[in-house]
């Protein structure tokens, strides 16, 4: 497998992690789970990284706007980020939501009284200063809102609020471009932080002053110095957050100022802070020191970064520089596509355009002119593919997609659109679009400094040697040669090459000789560094193979390790769940026991009150059958005394009417006599068995009667009981 396959599969399985990632967790969920400060901070980084790649042609409120849709984050986030006594309040939330009207901030800040007005007023005031495209309109509403806030304020000596003022001041005279009422501003607002001494508000200053002040080369230094200032106040009140938006502000500023190692010292100092306090979102540093390894020609760390960029974007879900750093990825295959001395690695350079149109699609979608390196980038390719007509066709059609101001993009397109036509023999065309770049290289310089001067310098030599204008050839040549602009080992040889071709067809075979014996030494060069990048690349190869075996014998130590732990994890399960278990039976069995004896209690609680009413009962009973024997008693008596009288009286009566009365009277009695004799002797006392009453009773009847009396008795009774009362009246 070839070195560069190397890069290709290590990408594969970095896209395929991410991937993965992405799968597992719903776009943007991390960004909107994220706490405000690194939602805050998240913005920061963003709309700081767009203004950066958009070579500060959009200003940066447009660029807040970009990150904030990247991100799905409304910009209210960051403009409140002074005001976060406003915020937790429930109309604050709404704001953060975006679901407040300008209007509505103003009816409400004009219903608040005392010095929630006045920080009402601020913020409507920083609502109007932050609005894309710096209009005149928006910025007058802006100062109008912020005067009236800073009286209010000051009447409450609110010194907090008025520095508050002072910053959204600076930020619309700076939009202005009035710099000296900004520095004023500025300068006031530090004042009045070191009057309260509030490091805070100090920094602030510093930070909005080394933000926000116009890009302009001489101003490059002091802002870099006053950005220091403010890392120096947030290191002492311990700002993490700060600092790490700071750092990455000077490692962009140091970059433009040439000097790479600050600009590389700074990012990486971002980096670990950003590790440090766990936040996600770290991939617009990663593809800043990605650009800076690769500016070193340290290609594999470049990789290596692009591709944790890449894979930061997908886990978090935030788009705002998905365009760019796919663009990244492919100006590293583009790169290792193919060089001076070893033309073309077809895989790479199929893999640089895949790329490269990747980035293309997502900067249509936004209007991003940065679509235009991409073009640059593919023509590069086809140029060495020969396909030169394809890449008119290119270039047109993004010129005719995104229209764009940027001079800088303008200028690298109508470059192509000339090495193109000459390379297909068109001379006047490739000269008018050559006339075109000058013109927009010279308008470059004049808005944003001599970015990137060394690769017009070179395409623009070379094509006007080609064209046979070998004074203006020679001309661009010898400043890429000789000037201090950014310049590659390929560049060198071919410029040297060129000049060696002018010389010679000038008759100057002594500086003919001396350019050819440079291109010499920069082919020699190029072909070294070729060599070390093949020995760098192998040693890469094997230190990764050597590691993946480590990692494979790690893996299986890991999975016996592993499979050990979830044996004794098992163990000490199922001892748990047993214990757990016995626990619980033996928790039962308690309560079962605890129930069984409270039961018991009960019962025999239960039992002695039955006992004790029984006892009662029978005493009772006992009593009852006394008395009623002695009633019986008594009755008994009573009816013997009253047969007694009745026999007696009948002793004493000659009277035979009498007599039958008395007579009659003592049967009576004895029938009485008789059920009560009945009912004395029955086991039920309130029944009477009439059958054994009846023949009872006849019997004595018959015999009262004289036997010559021919009287017959027949009784025919079947099982009968009567009640006593019933019995009586029979």
């Amino acid at each position: 497998m070839s070195i560069r396959k190397h890069f290709f599969c290590h990408f594969s399985r970095a896209s395929f992690i991410a991937l993965l990632l992405a799968l597992t967790q719903p776009s943007g969920a991390q960004i909107q789970s994220a706490s405000l400060a690194q939602q805050r901070l998240l913005l920061k980084l963003a709309f700081a990284h767009t203004n950066v790649v958009r070579v500060n042609q959009i200003d940066m409120d447009s660029a807040l706007r970009f990150a904030c849709r990247g991100t799905r984050l409304n910009a209210m986030v960051l403009i409140t980020e002074n005001f976060d006594d406003l915020v937790k309040t429930e109309n604050g939330y709404r704001f953060l939501a975006g679901k407040e009207s300008i209007g509505d901030m103003e009816r409400l800040a004009s219903a608040c009284k005392g010095k929630e007005r006045a920080r009402m007023h601020a913020l409507v005031g920083y609502y109007y200063a932050y609005q894309p495209g710096t209009t005149k309109n928006d910025l007058d509403k802006a100062l109008t809102y912020l005067t009236r806030a800073e009286k209010e304020a000051a009447a409450w000596n609110d010194d907090k609020t008025v520095c508050h003022v002072l910053y959204g001041k600076m930020k619309c005279y700076l939009d202005y471009g009035e710099v000296d009422l900004a520095r004023k501003a500025y300068d006031e607002a530090i004042r009045v932080a070191q009057k309260i001494h509030d490091r805070l508000e100090e920094a602030l200053a510093r930070y909005y002053w080394g933000t926000y002040s116009p890009f302009s080369p001489s101003t490059l230094n002091d802002r870099i110095r006053t950005l220091a200032q403010a890392d120096s106040l947030f290191t002492i009140i311990d700002r993490t957050d700060q600092r790490i938006n700071v750092f990455m502000n000077m490692s962009y500023l140091c970059f433009a100022a040439g000097r790479v190692e600050d600009s590389k010292r700074y990012a990486r100092e971002s980096l670990a802070r950003q590790q440090i306090i766990g936040f996600p979102f770290t991939h617009y540093t990663n593809d800043m020191l990605a650009f800076l390894e690769g500016a070193q020609e340290n290609d594999a760390v470049s990789l290596e970064l692009s591709l944790k960029t890449i894979e930061g974007v997908e886990r978090t879900g935030d788009s705002t520089g998905y365009g760019y750093f796919c663009y990244r990825v492919a100006s590293f295959y583009a790169k290792h596509a193919g060089t001076i001395a070893h033309w073309p690695f077809k895989e790479e350079a199929i893999k640089a355009i895949d790329w490269y149109q990747k980035a293309i699609r997502m900067f249509e979608n936004t209007g991003d002119p940065t679509a235009y390196a991409c073009v640059d980038g593919i023509s590069n390719m086809l140029r060495h593919m020969n396909k030169n007509e394809e890449r008119i066709t290119l270039s047109q059609s993004i010129l005719a997609k995104i229209p764009t101001r940027d001079p800088l993009r303008l200028r690298d397109i109508h470059l192509n659109l000339a090495a193109a036509h000459m390379d297909l023999g068109r001379a006047s065309e490739a000269e008018a679009y050559l006339h075109k770049a000058e013109a927009f290289q010279h308008e470059s310089s004049a808005r944003s400094g001599d970015i990137r001067l060394g690769d017009f310098y070179h395409s623009a030599g070379l094509i006007y040697a080609k064209l046979g204008q070998f004074r203006r050839g020679r001309f661009y040549l010898e400043k890429y040669l000789n000037e201090p602009v950014m310049k590659g080992l390929n560049g060198v040889a071919e410029a040297e090459l060129a000049l060696a071709r002018l010389d010679s067809l000038n008759g100057d075979f002594r500086n003919a000789y001396r350019h050819l014996s440079a291109y010499r030494m920069a082919f020699k060069d190029v072909t070294t560094a070729v060599q070390a990048e093949l020995v760098r690349e192998l040693q890469i190869r094997y230190e990764t193979e050597r590691k993946d075996n480590n990692i494979r014998i790690l893996e299986q130590q890991s999975a016996l390790h592993e499979g050990k732990a979830r044996e004794e994890q098992f163990a000490k399960q199922v001892v748990i769940a047993f214990a757990t278990l016995l626990v619980l039976f033996l928790m039962v069995l308690y309560n079962r026991f605890r129930i069984k004896q409270r039961t018991n209690k009960q019962l025999t609680e239960q039992q002695d009150v039955i006992t004790r009413k029984n006892e009662a009962l029978a005493q009772l009973v006992d009593e009852k059958e006394w008395l009623l024997k002695e009633v019986h008693h008594r009755v008994k008596n009573n009816l013997q005394i009253v047969m007694s009288l009745l026999n007696t009286q009948a002793n004493y009566l000659d009277n035979e009417a009498a007599m039958q009365a008395i007579q009659e009277s003592q049967e009576r009695m004895y029938a009485i006599s008789l059920i009560h004799q009945k009912l004395y002797r029955s086991q039920k006392s309130s029944l009477i068995n009439i059958r054994e009453y009846v023949d009872e009773l006849v019997e004595h009847i018959a015999g009262g009667l004289s036997h010559n009396k021919r009287v017959t008795f027949s009784i025919n009774i079947g099982e009968l009981s009567l009640d006593a009362s019933q019995a009586v009246l029979c």
